[in-house]
């Protein structure tokens, strides 16, 4: 399985492991041991692409299940909890990436609201309800908001397959409007509801806090009522428009488990200091890794994936920096899909937006908490520098998919992700632009 070879199976009674969670017919040939003089014509008689097929699930279901003794035994113990609970996964679940034991139990699993490659037909009803807008709402937009947000919701407004909006604030100040106001004023009635940033502990009345970038993915499969999520920040007011918005949810329909954007960054490796940089150039290298989630569609089960499978340590370089929180979250779609982000092109060429200017430079959402001198020193060249820390950092904390397993829910344990420096690995895959 290591090697990705198909076994050939000719004992009948033999038991393979997990098989009553793990589809074998679709990894391994399996024979009838009293018919061994037919096996060399049944093998060549085999077509090319199933043979490609068969080696991809070979290579998934020991990725998943057996690459290392604790993801065999994680697997176990999975499997066991299926047999126990109301909520069993739903047996394809297990059978198609990014597999069974990555998907969290306190998530009611139906079969289609996970995201997959080859979800069934049966679900087309389900991602095609429409999408959620969640508008993320930081420095420096935090005193004049306003008006870009109105600007904002005119166009969104104009989708018919809008269904809800969900403001997450992320300024230490509060909201001046609810959501009812925003609702009536905005969004011409339809359901608004609003997520605030929960300020860290060691905040005080008398100091300013800049709120934990992460929490623009509180918002929880409760809250969003679609699949589809619809990312947007206020610095793409001025640029989006509605044939960009539909074409965006568009060909998410079409790959529900990858993450779609505008914006190309990409990661690059600096032989010099024998690490990664962040660049946002990715035209000077051809290809991307990454989209910014200034405008970007995804599947909504992926804000639960951001808190399973990232640790303390992260969260703490994130909050620390005040920025890269997108970053990590490209790394967690990535590592769920092992494939890059698709990159939306409209009419032959990509919406400029704010991607020239590099917005997740410029508005930098650590500024909220300094003075005007203080606020001065911190250029551009310095939040790249940020975010090429943030970058190294998390490249410390996942190792290689061939010795990857996934949370332990009882013990909070991290498997596929260790908290040392043995390796330097980030689940960005790159396409070519």
């Amino acid at each position: 399985l290591e090697a990705s070879c198909i076994p050939v199976l000719l004992a009948n009674d033999w038991e393979l492991p997990f098989s009553e969670v793990i589809d074998w017919s679709k990894a391994a040939v399996v024979a009838d041991e009293r018919t061994l003089s037919r096996l060399p014509d049944l093998l060549r008689n085999f077509p090319d692409s199933q043979i490609v097929k068969m080696r991809e699930q070979v290579r998934f279901i020991w990725n998943s299940y057996f690459c290392s003794v604790d993801a065999i035994v994680h697997a176990t113990l999975m499997s066991i909890r299926d047999r126990l609970t109301l909520r069993q996964k739903n047996y394809d679940l297990w059978n198609r990436r990014p597999g069974g034991v990555l998907f969290s139990e306190s998530t009611t699993i139906n079969g289609c609201e996970y995201p997959s490659p080859s979800l069934p037909v049966k679900c087309q009803d389900e991602i095609n309800k429409g999408f959620t807008l969640v508008v993320t709402i930081r420095h420096p937009f935090c005193t004049d908001f306003m008006k870009l947000l109105r600007k904002l919701a005119s166009v969104f407004m104009r989708s018919r397959h809008l269904k809800k909006v969900i403001i997450v604030w992320q300024c230490s100040n509060q909201l001046p409007l609810s959501s009812e106001k925003l609702s009536a004023e905005m969004f011409n009635g339809l359901p608004v509801s609003l997520s605030f940033a929960s300020l860290p502990k060691v905040s005080s009345p008398t100091t300013s806090v800049t709120p934990s970038p992460s929490n623009r993915f509180l918002p929880a499969h409760k809250d969003i009522p679609t699949v589809a999520v619809w990312s947007a920040e206020l610095d793409v007011a001025d640029s989006l428009d509605l044939h960009q918005i539909d074409a965006a949810y568009a060909l998410w329909l079409q790959h529900p488990h990858r993450l779609v954007g505008f914006t190309a960054r990409t990661h690059i490796w600096d032989n010099k200091i024998g690490s990664w940089n962040y660049s946002v150039n990715a035209s000077s290298y051809g290809s991307f890794s990454m989209v910014l989630l200034n405008a970007a569609v995804y599947h909504r089960y992926y804000h639960t994936l951001y808190w399973r499978l990232t640790t303390p340590k992260m969260q703490e370089t994130i909050d620390t920096l005040a920025t890269g929180e997108d970053i990590l979250f490209n790394c967690v779609v990535g590592y769920a899909t092992q494939s890059a982000p698709l990159l939306l092109t409209i009419e032959g060429s990509r919406p400029t937006m704010s991607s020239e200017a590099s917005s997740e430079l410029v508005n930098y959402m650590g500024g909220s908490t300094l003075d005007a001198n203080q606020r001065s020193q911190i250029t551009p060249n310095v939040v790249l520098s940020y975010r090429h820390t943030c970058l190294r950092a998390f490249a410390n904390h996942f190792i290689p998919l061939h010795n990857t397993a996934f949370l332990n829910p009882q013990t909070g344990r991290h498997f596929g992700l260790v908290n040392s420096t043995n390796g330097s690995f980030l689940p960005l895959y790159h396409s070519n632009l």
